[in-house]
């Protein structure tokens, strides 16, 4: 795995949406992060692509 995901809202959802996740080396977890997301009605882009976040997990 390389630690990506894909995030899909509800048909219709609007608003903020929250989750939690944590890493596994195959060792050690690290400890629990937060994302936080607002879906908007319309793309603030017409292109989608992978938001990538300096630093990583």
């Amino acid at each position: 795995a390389d630690g990506s995901f894909i995030y899909i809202p509800n048909a219709g959802f609007y608003g903020e949406d929250t989750f939690t996740y944590k890493a596994f080396d195959g060792e050690y977890y690290s400890e629990e992060v937060t994302v936080t997301l607002i879906i908007v009605k319309k793309p603030i882009w017409k292109l989608y692509f992978p938001i990538i976040v300096p630093g990583g997990i």
